[in-house]
Formats: C-alpha cells, sequence, structure tokens
C-alpha cells in the first residue's frame, strides 16, 4: 500500500469515526457503533473514488454495492437470500 494511500485511508477512517461519535456515546466492537462506523468508512471510501472519477450518482453507488456483493468484495455473515 503507498502512502498516499495509507494516509487518505487514515483521513476517512478518522471521518467515519467522527461521524459516529456525533451519534453514539461510546466507540465499541461488535455493536450498532461499530456496524455504523464500518457503514459510514466504506461508503466513504466508494464516495471518494466515484467522486474522483466523475461518476458519482446513487445508481452508481448501487451498482457498485451490488457488484462488490457479487464478486465476494463484502463480507457478511449470514446469506438471507439474492437482491430483488
Amino acid at each position: 500500500m503507498t502512502l498516499v494511500l495509507e494516509s487518505l485511508l487514515g483521513v476517512i477512517k478518522n471521518e467515519a469515526e467522527k461521524m459516529t461519535a456525533k451519534v453514539f456515546e461510546r466507540d465499541s466492537f461488535n455493536d450498532e457503533s461499530d456496524a455504523l462506523r464500518h457503514f459510514l468508512w466504506a461508503g466513504l471510501i466508494v464516495a471518494q473514488r466515484l467522486i474522483r472519477d466523475k461518476k458519482f450518482s446513487e445508481e452508481n453507488l448501487l451498482a457498485e454495492g451490488l457488484s462488490s456483493l457479487k464478486n465476494g468484495e463484502l463480507v457478511f455473515l449470514r446469506k438471507l437470500g439474492e437482491p430483488k
């Protein structure tokens, strides 16, 4: 990983943590605050890339998420079914 990428990921991580702290008093693991923090971190990473590529839209964000699910890049605890 390059230093620039590592730095950018650190900035995004810090932003996700700050956003989570606005909602929860605690910053814990395996609870709601952890789930929200990971959601925000992933969302900010994807949004950053789509904005950079001038492709940010709700449709492209959704397509990116579905592609990540299909390609096994998104990890989940239990498979409940296929998307609509």
